[in-house]
Protein backbone atom coordinates (compact mmCIF):
# COMPACT_ATOMS: atom_id res chain seq x y z
CA UNK A 1 0.00 0.00 0.00
CA UNK A 2 1.35 3.54 -1.27
CA UNK A 3 2.55 5.71 1.84
CA UNK A 4 1.20 9.50 1.72
CA UNK A 5 2.12 11.82 4.24
CA UNK A 6 0.04 15.15 4.78
CA UNK A 7 2.13 17.78 6.55
CA UNK A 8 -0.95 20.22 7.39
CA UNK A 9 -4.84 19.64 8.02
CA UNK A 10 -7.05 19.74 5.34
CA UNK A 11 -10.33 18.66 5.14
CA UNK A 12 -11.82 15.39 6.02
CA UNK A 13 -13.19 14.87 2.44
CA UNK A 14 -9.68 14.45 1.14
CA UNK A 15 -8.35 12.49 3.82
CA UNK A 16 -11.90 10.21 3.05
CA UNK A 17 -10.42 9.23 0.07
CA UNK A 18 -6.57 8.76 1.02
CA UNK A 19 -7.44 6.72 4.33
CA UNK A 20 -9.74 4.38 1.65
CA UNK A 21 -6.66 3.42 -0.67
CA UNK A 22 -3.30 4.41 1.21
CA UNK A 23 -1.12 4.58 4.54
CA UNK A 24 -2.58 8.37 5.27
CA UNK A 25 -0.24 9.86 7.90
CA UNK A 26 -1.41 12.96 9.22
CA UNK A 27 1.31 15.23 10.43
CA UNK A 28 -0.96 17.36 12.02
CA UNK A 29 -2.51 14.95 14.55
CA UNK A 30 0.68 14.71 16.07
CA UNK A 31 2.57 11.79 13.69
CA UNK A 32 6.91 11.91 13.52
CA UNK A 33 8.17 14.75 11.55
CA UNK A 34 8.55 15.05 8.33
CA UNK A 35 12.26 14.49 8.14
CA UNK A 36 11.29 11.02 9.68
CA UNK A 37 8.65 9.68 7.08
CA UNK A 38 9.96 11.18 4.05
CA UNK A 39 12.20 8.02 3.70
CA UNK A 40 9.03 6.00 2.99
CA UNK A 41 6.74 8.68 1.64
CA UNK A 42 5.46 7.67 -2.27
CA UNK A 43 3.28 11.15 -1.87
CA UNK A 44 3.32 14.72 -0.21
CA UNK A 45 0.24 16.78 0.35
CA UNK A 46 1.08 20.11 1.59
CA UNK A 47 -0.43 23.66 2.02
CA UNK A 48 1.99 26.21 2.11
CA UNK A 49 5.36 23.95 4.02
CA UNK A 50 8.41 24.56 2.10
CA UNK A 51 9.28 21.25 0.02
CA UNK A 52 12.49 21.87 -1.65
CA UNK A 53 16.02 19.80 -2.33
CA UNK A 54 16.63 18.71 1.19
CA UNK A 55 13.01 17.12 1.43
CA UNK A 56 13.28 15.49 -1.83
CA UNK A 57 17.11 14.26 -1.03
CA UNK A 58 15.30 12.34 1.66
CA UNK A 59 12.23 10.76 -0.17
CA UNK A 60 13.58 8.41 -2.57
CA UNK A 61 10.57 6.68 -3.45
CA UNK A 62 8.10 10.01 -3.65
CA UNK A 63 6.18 9.97 -6.74
CA UNK A 64 3.66 13.24 -6.32
CA UNK A 65 3.69 15.96 -4.25
CA UNK A 66 0.50 17.50 -3.81
CA UNK A 67 -0.62 20.76 -3.65
CA UNK A 68 -3.61 21.96 -2.04
CA UNK A 69 -4.06 25.18 -2.90
CA UNK A 70 -3.00 27.34 -6.20
CA UNK A 71 0.36 29.23 -5.80
CA UNK A 72 3.09 26.49 -5.92
CA UNK A 73 6.56 28.82 -5.20
CA UNK A 74 6.89 26.80 -1.67
CA UNK A 75 7.70 23.58 -4.01
CA UNK A 76 11.23 24.02 -5.85
CA UNK A 77 9.46 22.51 -9.49
CA UNK A 78 12.48 22.32 -10.86
CA UNK A 79 14.24 19.75 -8.56
CA UNK A 80 10.55 18.06 -8.34
CA UNK A 81 11.18 17.36 -12.24
CA UNK A 82 14.22 16.43 -12.05
CA UNK A 83 13.79 13.74 -10.18
CA UNK A 84 10.54 12.71 -12.17
CA UNK A 85 8.26 13.91 -9.36
CA UNK A 86 5.09 14.78 -10.33
CA UNK A 87 3.05 18.07 -8.83
CA UNK A 88 -0.24 18.38 -9.10
CA UNK A 89 -2.44 21.53 -7.20
CA UNK A 90 -6.17 22.43 -7.22
CA UNK A 91 -6.61 25.47 -9.80
CA UNK A 92 -9.97 27.15 -9.16
CA UNK A 93 -11.01 25.81 -6.22
CA UNK A 94 -10.83 28.95 -3.61
CA UNK A 95 -11.46 31.23 -6.42
CA UNK A 96 -14.50 32.90 -4.85
CA UNK A 97 -13.41 32.43 -0.97
CA UNK A 98 -10.60 34.50 -1.91
CA UNK A 99 -12.45 37.50 -3.64
CA UNK A 100 -15.22 37.59 -1.11
CA UNK A 101 -12.14 38.15 1.37
CA UNK A 102 -10.75 40.64 -0.67
CA UNK A 103 -14.05 42.49 -0.55
CA UNK A 104 -14.53 42.40 3.29
CA UNK A 105 -11.13 43.47 3.33
CA UNK A 106 -11.84 46.03 1.49
CA UNK A 107 -14.76 46.90 3.04
CA UNK A 108 -13.43 46.80 6.48
CA UNK A 109 -10.15 49.74 5.76
CA UNK A 110 -12.76 51.86 3.82
CA UNK A 111 -15.10 52.30 6.81
CA UNK A 112 -12.47 51.47 9.23
CA UNK A 113 -14.45 48.71 10.76
CA UNK A 114 -11.35 47.29 13.13
CA UNK A 115 -10.72 51.39 14.92
CA UNK A 116 -14.81 51.54 15.36
CA UNK A 117 -14.78 47.83 17.03
CA UNK A 118 -11.36 48.61 19.23
CA UNK A 119 -13.59 52.30 20.15
CA UNK A 120 -16.58 50.08 21.41
CA UNK A 121 -14.92 47.20 23.16
CA UNK A 122 -12.82 50.15 25.07
CA UNK A 123 -15.47 51.69 26.50
CA UNK A 124 -14.75 54.82 24.10
CA UNK A 125 -18.21 54.49 22.47
CA UNK A 126 -18.29 58.80 21.33
CA UNK A 127 -14.47 58.36 20.40
CA UNK A 128 -15.88 56.12 18.02
CA UNK A 129 -18.35 57.91 16.29
CA UNK A 130 -15.91 60.94 16.69
CA UNK A 131 -13.45 59.89 14.41
CA UNK A 132 -12.36 60.54 10.93
CA UNK A 133 -15.25 58.91 8.87
CA UNK A 134 -14.28 55.85 6.76
CA UNK A 135 -15.82 56.09 2.75
CA UNK A 136 -18.07 54.64 0.27
CA UNK A 137 -16.64 52.11 -2.16
CA UNK A 138 -19.36 53.15 -4.69
CA UNK A 139 -17.83 54.65 -7.65
CA UNK A 140 -14.34 54.73 -6.28
CA UNK A 141 -11.77 53.34 -8.45
CA UNK A 142 -10.30 49.35 -8.28
CA UNK A 143 -7.26 48.98 -9.55
CA UNK A 144 -6.28 45.27 -10.25
CA UNK A 145 -2.73 43.58 -10.67
CA UNK A 146 -3.58 39.88 -12.27
CA UNK A 147 -7.23 39.45 -13.52
CA UNK A 148 -7.17 35.39 -13.95
CA UNK A 149 -10.00 33.77 -11.97
CA UNK A 150 -9.73 35.40 -9.05
CA UNK A 151 -9.06 39.06 -9.79
CA UNK A 152 -11.57 38.66 -12.60
CA UNK A 153 -14.36 37.39 -9.93
CA UNK A 154 -13.53 40.74 -7.45
CA UNK A 155 -13.82 42.55 -10.61
CA UNK A 156 -16.84 41.37 -11.49
CA UNK A 157 -18.70 41.87 -7.93
CA UNK A 158 -17.14 44.91 -7.42
CA UNK A 159 -18.36 46.00 -10.46
CA UNK A 160 -21.62 44.90 -10.10
CA UNK A 161 -22.30 45.10 -6.74
CA UNK A 162 -20.79 48.54 -6.14
CA UNK A 163 -20.19 50.73 -9.49
CA UNK A 164 -16.54 50.66 -9.18
CA UNK A 165 -14.62 51.68 -12.16
CA UNK A 166 -11.83 48.82 -12.73
CA UNK A 167 -8.35 49.38 -14.30
CA UNK A 168 -6.53 46.18 -14.63
CA UNK A 169 -2.88 45.01 -15.08
CA UNK A 170 -1.92 41.60 -16.82
CA UNK A 171 -0.40 41.42 -19.41
CA UNK A 172 -1.19 38.33 -20.10
CA UNK A 173 -5.54 38.97 -20.02
CA UNK A 174 -6.85 38.85 -23.45
CA UNK A 175 -9.08 41.82 -24.90
CA UNK A 176 -12.00 39.91 -24.34
CA UNK A 177 -11.53 38.43 -20.84
CA UNK A 178 -11.03 42.18 -19.81
CA UNK A 179 -14.32 43.30 -21.71
CA UNK A 180 -16.41 40.88 -20.36
CA UNK A 181 -15.23 41.14 -16.38
CA UNK A 182 -15.69 45.25 -16.98
CA UNK A 183 -12.13 46.64 -16.48
CA UNK A 184 -9.78 48.94 -18.57
CA UNK A 185 -6.64 48.01 -19.32
CA UNK A 186 -3.90 49.46 -17.97
CA UNK A 187 -0.22 48.74 -19.87
CA UNK A 188 1.86 49.30 -17.19
CA UNK A 189 1.48 49.12 -12.99
CA UNK A 190 2.69 52.64 -12.48
CA UNK A 191 -0.67 53.46 -14.41
CA UNK A 192 -2.98 51.47 -12.07
CA UNK A 193 -1.51 52.27 -8.66
CA UNK A 194 -1.58 56.35 -9.35
CA UNK A 195 -5.16 56.01 -10.46
CA UNK A 196 -6.88 53.58 -8.07
CA UNK A 197 -7.91 54.03 -4.58
CA UNK A 198 -8.06 50.65 -3.74
CA UNK A 199 -5.17 48.66 -5.10
CA UNK A 200 -5.38 44.54 -5.24
CA UNK A 201 -2.58 41.69 -6.21
CA UNK A 202 -3.93 38.64 -7.67
CA UNK A 203 -0.75 37.14 -9.62
CA UNK A 204 1.32 34.49 -8.58
CA UNK A 205 4.87 35.29 -7.35
CA UNK A 206 7.32 34.95 -10.11
CA UNK A 207 10.67 36.62 -10.70
CA UNK A 208 8.83 38.97 -12.71
CA UNK A 209 6.03 39.77 -9.98
CA UNK A 210 8.52 39.80 -7.01
CA UNK A 211 7.76 42.97 -4.94
CA UNK A 212 5.54 44.18 -7.80
CA UNK A 213 4.70 46.80 -5.13
CA UNK A 214 7.50 48.44 -3.93
CA UNK A 215 8.68 51.58 -2.26
CA UNK A 216 8.61 53.88 -5.65
CA UNK A 217 5.49 52.11 -6.50
CA UNK A 218 3.64 52.86 -2.76
CA UNK A 219 5.03 56.96 -3.58
CA UNK A 220 3.02 57.09 -6.24
CA UNK A 221 -0.56 56.11 -4.73
CA UNK A 222 -3.03 58.27 -3.71
CA UNK A 223 -2.78 59.02 0.32
CA UNK A 224 -5.97 57.60 1.01
CA UNK A 225 -5.13 54.68 -0.73
CA UNK A 226 -5.72 51.07 0.03
CA UNK A 227 -3.65 47.85 -0.83
CA UNK A 228 -4.57 44.51 -0.41
CA UNK A 229 -2.58 41.57 -0.78
CA UNK A 230 -4.43 38.24 -0.57
CA UNK A 231 -2.01 35.84 -2.87
CA UNK A 232 1.57 35.89 -2.24
CA UNK A 233 3.56 37.56 0.21
CA UNK A 234 6.73 38.54 -1.27
CA UNK A 235 4.53 40.67 -3.97
CA UNK A 236 4.60 43.46 -1.69
CA UNK A 237 7.88 44.72 -0.15
CA UNK A 238 6.64 44.77 3.32
CA UNK A 239 9.23 46.67 5.11
CA UNK A 240 8.04 49.83 2.38
CA UNK A 241 4.55 49.06 3.31
CA UNK A 242 4.82 49.37 6.48
CA UNK A 243 6.65 52.75 6.18
CA UNK A 244 4.56 53.79 4.06
CA UNK A 245 1.74 53.08 6.43
CA UNK A 246 2.74 54.65 9.30
CA UNK A 247 4.12 57.82 7.33
CA UNK A 248 0.26 57.66 6.30
CA UNK A 249 1.64 57.88 2.60
CA UNK A 250 -1.37 55.62 2.15
CA UNK A 251 -4.70 54.83 3.47
CA UNK A 252 -4.71 51.14 4.93
CA UNK A 253 -3.21 48.07 3.78
CA UNK A 254 -4.91 44.51 4.19
CA UNK A 255 -2.32 41.35 3.88
CA UNK A 256 -3.73 37.60 4.25
CA UNK A 257 -0.13 36.24 3.10
CA UNK A 258 3.49 37.14 4.12
CA UNK A 259 6.60 36.49 2.52
CA UNK A 260 8.18 34.34 5.74
CA UNK A 261 4.85 32.50 6.97
CA UNK A 262 4.36 32.24 10.20
CA UNK A 263 5.90 35.83 10.51
CA UNK A 264 7.85 37.41 13.81
CA UNK A 265 5.84 38.54 15.87
CA UNK A 266 7.93 41.60 15.80
CA UNK A 267 6.58 41.70 12.21
CA UNK A 268 6.06 45.69 12.00
CA UNK A 269 2.61 44.96 9.99
CA UNK A 270 0.95 42.58 12.59
CA UNK A 271 1.42 46.06 14.84
CA UNK A 272 -0.21 49.19 12.54
CA UNK A 273 -3.42 50.47 13.23
CA UNK A 274 -4.05 50.97 9.61
CA UNK A 275 -3.09 47.08 8.31
CA UNK A 276 -5.57 44.30 8.86
CA UNK A 277 -3.52 41.05 9.05
CA UNK A 278 -4.85 37.75 8.46
CA UNK A 279 -3.16 34.49 8.62
CA UNK A 280 -3.28 33.00 5.29
CA UNK A 281 -6.82 32.09 5.46
CA UNK A 282 -8.37 33.95 2.94
CA UNK A 283 -8.58 30.68 0.54
CA UNK A 284 -10.03 28.86 3.61
CA UNK A 285 -13.77 29.06 3.58
CA UNK A 286 -15.77 25.94 4.23
CA UNK A 287 -16.50 25.24 0.60
CA UNK A 288 -12.84 26.01 -0.69
CA UNK A 289 -11.19 23.98 1.52
CA UNK A 290 -13.31 21.05 0.78
CA UNK A 291 -12.93 21.31 -2.88
CA UNK A 292 -9.15 21.69 -2.64
CA UNK A 293 -8.90 18.64 -0.44
CA UNK A 294 -10.44 16.01 -2.94
CA UNK A 295 -9.28 17.84 -5.77
CA UNK A 296 -5.57 17.20 -4.40
CA UNK A 297 -6.20 13.71 -3.28
CA UNK A 298 -8.22 12.39 -6.12
CA UNK A 299 -5.35 14.07 -8.21
CA UNK A 300 -2.35 12.38 -5.81
CA UNK A 301 -4.20 8.70 -6.11
CA UNK A 302 -4.68 8.93 -10.27
CA UNK A 303 -0.49 9.74 -10.11
CA UNK A 304 -0.23 6.72 -7.63
CA UNK A 305 -2.49 4.66 -9.51
CA UNK A 306 -0.05 4.72 -12.67
CA UNK A 307 -3.02 7.36 -14.68
CA UNK A 308 -2.29 10.87 -15.84
CA UNK A 309 -3.45 13.36 -13.29
CA UNK A 310 -6.14 15.91 -14.13
CA UNK A 311 -4.37 19.41 -12.34
CA UNK A 312 -0.66 19.24 -13.12
CA UNK A 313 1.06 22.21 -12.42
CA UNK A 314 1.89 23.73 -15.72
Amino acid sequence: MHRVVVTERIDEAGLHLLRARTDCIEMFAGTSPLQALLPEADALVVRIRPIGEAELDHAPRLRVIGKHGIGVDNIDLAAARARGIAVVFTPGSNGEAVAEHTLTVMLMLARRIESSIAHARAGRFQDGRDAAPGFDLQGRTLGLIGVGRIGGRVAQICRAALDMPVLAYDPYASDAHLAAIGAERCNVVDDVVRAADIVSIHTPLTSETRHIIDARRLDLMRPHAIVINCARGSLIDERALAEALRAGTIGGAAIDAFAQEPPPLDHPLLHLPNCIVTPHIAGGSQEAMRLAATMVAEDVLRVLAGEAPRWPVP
